[in-house]
Protein backbone atom coordinates (compact mmCIF):
# COMPACT_ATOMS: atom_id res chain seq x y z
CA UNK A 1 0.00 0.00 0.00
CA UNK A 2 1.14 3.44 -1.62
CA UNK A 3 1.60 5.85 2.02
CA UNK A 4 -0.15 9.21 2.00
CA UNK A 5 3.39 11.04 2.24
CA UNK A 6 4.43 9.07 -0.65
CA UNK A 7 1.37 9.81 -2.65
CA UNK A 8 1.77 13.95 -2.33
CA UNK A 9 5.38 13.55 -3.06
CA UNK A 10 4.10 11.88 -6.37
CA UNK A 11 1.89 15.14 -7.05
CA UNK A 12 4.50 17.55 -5.94
CA UNK A 13 6.65 16.01 -9.31
CA UNK A 14 5.30 18.80 -10.98
CA UNK A 15 5.86 21.80 -8.85
CA UNK A 16 9.55 20.30 -8.26
CA UNK A 17 10.36 20.44 -11.98
CA UNK A 18 9.16 24.47 -12.07
CA UNK A 19 10.94 25.22 -8.67
CA UNK A 20 14.31 23.31 -9.78
CA UNK A 21 13.88 25.57 -13.27
CA UNK A 22 13.34 28.82 -11.25
CA UNK A 23 16.63 28.18 -9.10
CA UNK A 24 18.63 27.64 -12.13
CA UNK A 25 17.78 30.86 -13.59
CA UNK A 26 18.02 32.61 -10.33
CA UNK A 27 21.05 31.70 -10.16
CA UNK A 28 22.55 34.97 -8.57
CA UNK A 29 24.64 35.28 -5.38
CA UNK A 30 24.89 37.58 -2.55
CA UNK A 31 28.29 35.97 -1.89
CA UNK A 32 30.41 33.18 -0.31
CA UNK A 33 28.64 33.37 3.70
CA UNK A 34 31.07 33.97 6.93
CA UNK A 35 31.07 30.30 8.78
CA UNK A 36 29.98 31.35 12.14
CA UNK A 37 31.24 29.03 15.00
CA UNK A 38 28.41 27.59 18.02
CA UNK A 39 29.99 26.87 21.14
CA UNK A 40 31.37 23.24 21.48
CA UNK A 41 30.27 22.51 25.02
CA UNK A 42 29.01 19.59 26.03
CA UNK A 43 28.58 17.99 23.20
CA UNK A 44 27.33 14.67 24.12
CA UNK A 45 24.61 15.60 26.88
CA UNK A 46 22.20 13.32 25.17
CA UNK A 47 24.08 10.38 26.32
CA UNK A 48 24.89 9.41 30.06
CA UNK A 49 28.04 8.24 31.95
CA UNK A 50 30.62 5.95 30.69
CA UNK A 51 29.25 5.36 27.51
CA UNK A 52 29.35 9.61 27.25
CA UNK A 53 33.03 9.80 28.21
CA UNK A 54 34.09 6.93 26.21
CA UNK A 55 32.35 8.87 23.19
CA UNK A 56 34.04 12.11 24.16
CA UNK A 57 37.24 10.50 24.39
CA UNK A 58 36.67 9.37 20.01
CA UNK A 59 36.00 12.41 19.26
CA UNK A 60 39.17 13.98 20.57
CA UNK A 61 40.90 11.08 19.04
CA UNK A 62 39.46 12.49 15.60
CA UNK A 63 40.19 16.17 16.41
CA UNK A 64 44.06 15.51 17.41
CA UNK A 65 44.53 13.27 14.47
CA UNK A 66 42.90 15.57 11.80
CA UNK A 67 44.05 18.87 13.34
CA UNK A 68 40.04 19.85 13.31
CA UNK A 69 40.69 22.89 15.51
CA UNK A 70 39.35 25.13 12.49
CA UNK A 71 36.75 23.48 12.22
CA UNK A 72 35.75 23.24 15.71
CA UNK A 73 35.86 26.77 16.40
CA UNK A 74 34.23 27.79 12.89
CA UNK A 75 31.35 25.21 12.71
CA UNK A 76 27.53 24.91 14.09
CA UNK A 77 27.24 21.86 16.57
CA UNK A 78 25.34 19.93 14.07
CA UNK A 79 28.09 20.39 11.36
CA UNK A 80 30.63 19.22 13.39
CA UNK A 81 29.24 15.94 14.71
CA UNK A 82 28.57 14.92 11.09
CA UNK A 83 32.02 15.59 10.34
CA UNK A 84 33.23 13.86 13.55
CA UNK A 85 31.00 10.89 12.40
CA UNK A 86 32.27 10.95 8.60
CA UNK A 87 35.77 10.30 10.14
CA UNK A 88 34.72 7.57 12.42
CA UNK A 89 33.01 6.06 9.22
CA UNK A 90 35.81 6.36 7.39
CA UNK A 91 38.28 4.60 9.25
CA UNK A 92 35.95 1.88 10.05
CA UNK A 93 35.77 1.51 6.28
CA UNK A 94 38.93 1.89 5.22
CA UNK A 95 41.29 0.11 7.74
CA UNK A 96 44.92 0.92 6.53
CA UNK A 97 43.42 3.02 3.09
CA UNK A 98 46.35 4.86 1.66
CA UNK A 99 46.29 7.12 -1.37
CA UNK A 100 49.15 8.46 -3.77
CA UNK A 101 50.27 11.67 -3.06
CA UNK A 102 48.73 13.56 -6.55
CA UNK A 103 45.34 11.21 -5.73
CA UNK A 104 41.86 12.62 -7.44
CA UNK A 105 38.94 12.10 -5.25
CA UNK A 106 35.03 12.37 -6.00
CA UNK A 107 32.34 13.24 -3.61
CA UNK A 108 28.52 12.55 -5.54
CA UNK A 109 25.32 14.61 -3.93
CA UNK A 110 27.73 17.07 -1.97
CA UNK A 111 24.54 19.19 -0.80
CA UNK A 112 26.24 22.15 0.55
CA UNK A 113 29.31 20.12 1.56
CA UNK A 114 29.77 21.13 5.23
CA UNK A 115 31.50 17.44 5.65
CA UNK A 116 34.47 18.61 3.02
CA UNK A 117 36.75 19.25 5.78
CA UNK A 118 36.31 15.50 7.29
CA UNK A 119 37.15 14.32 3.82
CA UNK A 120 39.65 16.53 2.66
CA UNK A 121 41.46 15.78 6.00
CA UNK A 122 40.88 12.56 6.03
CA UNK A 123 42.22 11.64 1.99
CA UNK A 124 44.97 13.94 3.34
CA UNK A 125 45.90 12.31 6.17
CA UNK A 126 45.67 8.80 3.70
CA UNK A 127 48.64 9.91 1.90
CA UNK A 128 47.30 12.28 -0.82
CA UNK A 129 49.22 15.29 0.25
CA UNK A 130 48.68 17.35 -3.09
CA UNK A 131 44.44 16.24 -3.73
CA UNK A 132 42.27 17.05 -5.88
CA UNK A 133 39.14 16.84 -4.62
CA UNK A 134 35.77 17.38 -6.55
CA UNK A 135 32.16 17.59 -5.59
CA UNK A 136 28.64 17.62 -7.62
CA UNK A 137 25.79 18.56 -6.33
CA UNK A 138 22.56 18.68 -9.03
CA UNK A 139 20.52 21.04 -6.98
CA UNK A 140 23.74 23.45 -6.41
CA UNK A 141 21.55 26.79 -6.52
CA UNK A 142 19.14 25.37 -4.02
CA UNK A 143 18.72 28.71 -1.38
CA UNK A 144 18.68 29.25 2.18
CA UNK A 145 16.66 32.24 4.57
CA UNK A 146 20.03 34.59 3.68
CA UNK A 147 19.73 33.68 0.10
CA UNK A 148 23.04 32.25 -0.05
CA UNK A 149 23.06 29.09 -2.29
CA UNK A 150 24.65 25.30 -1.45
CA UNK A 151 27.07 26.22 -4.12
CA UNK A 152 27.88 29.67 -1.46
CA UNK A 153 27.83 27.51 1.70
CA UNK A 154 30.08 24.66 0.02
CA UNK A 155 32.57 27.59 -0.80
CA UNK A 156 32.80 28.38 2.66
CA UNK A 157 33.15 25.42 3.89
CA UNK A 158 36.05 24.27 1.18
CA UNK A 159 37.68 27.85 2.15
CA UNK A 160 37.94 26.51 5.56
CA UNK A 161 39.79 23.18 4.92
CA UNK A 162 42.64 25.90 3.99
CA UNK A 163 43.51 23.42 0.86
CA UNK A 164 44.03 24.57 -3.00
CA UNK A 165 42.74 22.11 -4.98
CA UNK A 166 38.91 21.67 -3.87
CA UNK A 167 36.26 22.45 -6.35
CA UNK A 168 32.39 22.19 -6.81
CA UNK A 169 30.46 21.66 -9.84
CA UNK A 170 26.63 22.70 -10.11
CA UNK A 171 25.71 19.72 -12.14
CA UNK A 172 24.16 16.32 -12.51
CA UNK A 173 27.03 13.33 -12.22
CA UNK A 174 26.00 11.59 -15.22
CA UNK A 175 27.13 15.17 -17.25
CA UNK A 176 30.48 15.46 -15.02
CA UNK A 177 33.69 14.75 -17.44
CA UNK A 178 36.73 15.14 -14.85
CA UNK A 179 37.93 11.61 -14.52
CA UNK A 180 39.73 9.29 -13.68
CA UNK A 181 38.99 9.20 -9.87
CA UNK A 182 41.09 6.93 -7.30
CA UNK A 183 38.27 7.28 -5.00
CA UNK A 184 34.61 8.45 -4.85
CA UNK A 185 32.48 8.52 -2.31
CA UNK A 186 28.80 8.59 -2.52
CA UNK A 187 26.59 9.50 0.45
CA UNK A 188 22.74 8.29 0.94
CA UNK A 189 22.09 8.03 -2.22
CA UNK A 190 18.17 8.44 -3.68
CA UNK A 191 17.68 4.65 -5.34
CA UNK A 192 13.92 4.94 -5.18
CA UNK A 193 11.63 7.71 -6.72
CA UNK A 194 10.40 8.99 -3.21
CA UNK A 195 13.35 10.54 -1.31
CA UNK A 196 14.14 12.17 -4.29
CA UNK A 197 10.75 14.11 -4.57
CA UNK A 198 10.06 14.29 -0.65
CA UNK A 199 13.90 16.10 -1.52
CA UNK A 200 12.25 18.72 -3.68
CA UNK A 201 14.45 17.28 -7.23
CA UNK A 202 12.53 16.92 -10.53
CA UNK A 203 11.49 13.04 -11.63
CA UNK A 204 13.92 13.23 -14.55
CA UNK A 205 17.07 13.40 -12.35
CA UNK A 206 16.01 9.88 -11.07
CA UNK A 207 18.18 7.46 -12.65
CA UNK A 208 20.18 5.72 -10.01
CA UNK A 209 21.50 2.99 -12.36
CA UNK A 210 22.65 5.37 -15.36
CA UNK A 211 24.09 7.35 -12.39
CA UNK A 212 25.95 4.39 -10.90
CA UNK A 213 27.96 3.80 -14.43
CA UNK A 214 28.52 7.09 -14.97
CA UNK A 215 30.05 6.97 -11.63
CA UNK A 216 32.13 4.10 -12.76
CA UNK A 217 33.59 4.99 -15.90
CA UNK A 218 35.18 8.18 -14.19
CA UNK A 219 36.98 5.47 -11.91
CA UNK A 220 40.64 4.19 -12.57
CA UNK A 221 40.89 0.57 -12.86
CA UNK A 222 41.80 -0.26 -9.31
CA UNK A 223 39.54 2.43 -7.96
CA UNK A 224 37.33 2.47 -5.24
CA UNK A 225 33.63 3.55 -4.25
CA UNK A 226 32.63 3.92 -1.08
CA UNK A 227 28.75 4.29 -0.46
CA UNK A 228 26.83 5.15 2.48
CA UNK A 229 22.41 4.03 2.81
CA UNK A 230 20.17 5.15 5.17
CA UNK A 231 18.50 1.44 5.32
CA UNK A 232 19.83 -2.35 4.65
CA UNK A 233 17.00 -2.10 2.22
CA UNK A 234 18.77 0.75 0.07
CA UNK A 235 21.54 -1.55 0.53
CA UNK A 236 20.30 -4.22 -1.26
CA UNK A 237 18.97 -1.55 -3.80
CA UNK A 238 22.28 -0.84 -4.38
CA UNK A 239 23.80 -4.20 -4.85
CA UNK A 240 20.93 -4.62 -7.54
CA UNK A 241 21.54 -1.78 -9.66
CA UNK A 242 24.99 -1.90 -9.56
CA UNK A 243 26.61 -1.75 -13.32
CA UNK A 244 29.24 -4.35 -14.34
CA UNK A 245 32.58 -3.27 -13.78
CA UNK A 246 32.03 -2.85 -9.97
CA UNK A 247 33.44 -5.58 -7.57
CA UNK A 248 31.67 -5.87 -4.26
CA UNK A 249 34.66 -5.40 -1.40
CA UNK A 250 32.85 -5.09 1.64
CA UNK A 251 30.07 -3.70 3.75
CA UNK A 252 29.54 -2.51 7.27
CA UNK A 253 26.88 -1.32 9.38
CA UNK A 254 27.18 2.51 10.22
CA UNK A 255 25.70 2.98 13.60
CA UNK A 256 27.35 5.38 15.90
CA UNK A 257 26.62 7.80 19.11
CA UNK A 258 28.68 10.95 17.80
CA UNK A 259 25.79 11.98 16.33
CA UNK A 260 22.20 13.39 18.65
CA UNK A 261 20.04 11.37 16.17
CA UNK A 262 21.98 8.09 16.70
CA UNK A 263 19.30 5.65 16.97
CA UNK A 264 18.40 6.98 12.96
CA UNK A 265 21.69 5.67 12.21
CA UNK A 266 21.47 2.17 13.56
CA UNK A 267 19.97 0.93 10.17
CA UNK A 268 23.08 2.82 8.03
CA UNK A 269 25.23 0.43 5.96
CA UNK A 270 28.35 0.95 3.83
CA UNK A 271 29.01 -0.24 0.78
CA UNK A 272 32.91 -0.89 -0.30
CA UNK A 273 32.97 -1.88 -4.21
CA UNK A 274 36.12 -1.96 -6.85
CA UNK A 275 36.33 -1.14 -10.26
CA UNK A 276 37.84 -3.85 -12.07
CA UNK A 277 38.25 -2.96 -15.55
Amino acid sequence: MISLSHAFSALSAPTNALGFKLREALSWSPGVPELAGEPKDDLFLYLSGPERRAVAARADELRARYRLDDLRDRSRRIDYLENLYLLDALERCLPGFRLRPDARALDVGSKDWSYVFALQRFCERAGASELELHGVEVDAHARYLDLTTRADVAQAHMNLTGAARLRYHAADVIDLDEGPFDLVTWFYPFLTLYPLLAWGLPARFFRPADQLAAVRDQMRPGGLLLVFNQTREEQQELARLLPAGLRFRSARRLTSRLLPYWERTQDRWATLLERTR
